[in-house]
């Protein structure tokens, strides 16, 4: 229904309320451009509360935040934050 009435915002939210993400952030990069980048930093949040810190880096790294989330992320772990930014091609 929300998909019939283009409320693609409510439905990208069902999505990641119910842990579909692939289903929200293939919404996104339909037919909900403007709510793409939350769609990452929100599907970011998620995997770094399960402890997928890699690919939680690529996700704030595509909603452009890693310059403070990473970090922040990889506050506790001081040799995982000095490979991030010595490895990595942003100054």
């Amino acid at each position: 229904m929300c998909e019939q009435s283009c409320c693609y915002e409510l439905l990208s939210r069902m999505y990641q309320s119910s842990n579909r993400w692939e289903a929200a952030l293939q919404l996104a990069h339909t037919k909900d451009r403007i709510n793409l980048k939350r769609t990452y930093y929100n599907y970011a949040r998620h995997l770094e509360s399960e402890g997928k810190l890699e690919l939680a880096k690529e996700m704030y790294e595509k909603c452009q935040t890693h310059h403070y989330d990473v970090p922040r992320m990889l506050f506790e772990d001081t040799s995982a934050l000095q490979d991030y930014c010595t490895s990595g091609q942003d100054p």
